[in-house]
């Protein structure tokens, strides 16, 4: 049983452990592009425990959050399954790699 780090990223029922590595194949960073919507970046993390973890960082055309970074899935109105991070200070804080969170 892992039993809760003071340095994991905590937010409802998501848990990241410390340190993050970009999503790789074959050795190989993978890059993901700005979509479509106006600009919303989107990547891919595996924490410490090898859990993956899609993110986006939110820049629709008209977003009222604009900057803001959402795990698991797309920020959209009809599909709530994805986690809004409260803290975006904190979330660098705990796992670094501010640069990818821009």
């Amino acid at each position: 049983m892992h039993l809760p780090s003071r340095n994991d990223f905590v937010q409802g029922w998501t848990r990241i452990t410390p340190p993050i590595e970009r999503e790789t194949k074959n050795g190989k960073i993978i890059h993901y592009t700005s979509l479509s919507d106006g600009g919303t970046k989107c990547g891919c993390f595996i924490d410490a425990k090898g859990r993956r973890v899609d993110y986006y960082i939110d820049y629709r055309i008209g977003t009222k959050t604009p900057g803001d970074i959402y795990l698991y899935h797309y920020p959209d109105e009809f599909f709530w399954s994805y986690v809004h991070i409260k803290d975006k200070a904190e979330f660098i804080r705990k796992l670094g790699h501010e640069d990818w969170f821009q």
